[in-house]
């Protein structure tokens, strides 16, 4: 991809964000979560008619979205581990063997599932949550 030339709309997907798990406090979240960025994009874009071709702002929305997802990500981290601490180590493995579940569910499911277009970004998504997975799994096991 090149950015003096400019982008499609499907790159702004080519790089997921984090998952986050449902009770990750909200007070972790990065204040710029990019948004003022990717409006600025959608604004070019408008001007610029059907192709997105505004290298600058698509630029600006990525370098903003990859500081927020480092940022997530180191959060996630720490607050995980700290959670999983905190409990005994019986609870420690059962945390843990409910993340491989999540992998095996997730890892069937992109099995099972129809690899024409429709179905692209849906199979994306899951293969980017199984790759957070175990990440956060690793982690785990690393500190923990």
């Amino acid at each position: 991809m090149e950015l003096e030339r400019g982008s499609m709309p499907k790159d702004l997907i080519s790089e997921p964000s984090p998952s986050l798990p449902k009770d990750f406090p909200s007070e972790l979240i990065p204040k710029n979560i990019c948004e003022v960025e990717f409006f600025d994009l959608i604004r070019c874009t408008y001007q610029d008619g059907a192709q997105m071709t505004c290298p600058k702002e698509y630029k600006k929305f990525l370098e903003c979205k990859r500081d927020r997802d480092l940022k997530l990500f180191n959060a996630l981290q720490k607050w995980e581990i700290q959670r999983v601490k905190d409990h005994n180590p019986a609870m420690q493995q059962l945390y843990k063997q409910g993340l491989q579940n999540k992998i095996s569910r997730l890892t069937e499911a992109v099995s099972t599932m129809p690899t024409n277009f429709w179905y692209l970004h849906k199979r994306q998504r899951y293969q980017t949550d199984i790759e957070q997975l175990q990440w956060r799994l690793f982690n785990l096991n690393k500190y923990v």
